[in-house]
């Protein structure tokens, strides 16, 4: 069940609103009430032993990620009997899915743009000891900025 606007997470994180949901979890936008900021707060439904190992796992390596493309994890933290969360930065504007939606068939030159940023942010990944594999790569998960980054 999605969380309620303005409900609090961890003492800190305010929800705005929904952002998208699946049958694993659900993403708000949020303000980090301790640092006034805008953040994504992405929730699991799994709290099993296993998914909160996982979870950690994919937590700490994430959180050491630092690439242009890629958003910051900055924080990560369960709550008992509700979920797993994992806070990133928001990044405002629209995601790939929706821009297509929105536009049809994309311009050639934006498309190669998206496409060799999607590509620099893989051989980031790929070179990482021990390199990270996204396994989720779709246009709902490739965020747009309003400037068009």
């Amino acid at each position: 069940m999605p969380l309620e606007t303005d409900a609090i997470l961890n003492n800190r994180y305010r929800i705005v609103e929904i952002l998208g949901q699946g049958g694993m979890g659900s993403i708000y936008r949020a303000i980090d009430e301790n640092l006034g900021v805008e953040v994504a707060v992405k929730e699991n439904f799994f709290t099993t032993e296993d998914y909160a190992r996982q979870f950690r796992r994919e937590a700490t390596i994430l959180a050491g990620l630092r690439h242009p493309n890629l958003p910051r994890v900055t924080d990560h933290f369960v709550i008992e009997g509700q979920g797993q969360y994992l806070v990133m930065d928001y990044i405002a504007g629209e995601d790939l899915r929706q821009r297509m939606d929105r536009l049809g068939t994309l311009p050639e030159e934006e498309v190669v743009k998206i496409g060799a940023a999607i590509c620099d942010a893989l051989s980031y990944l790929s070179a990482c000891s021990p390199p990270v594999v996204h396994r989720d790569i779709k246009p709902g998960n490739v965020k747009i900025d309003p400037q068009g980054q």
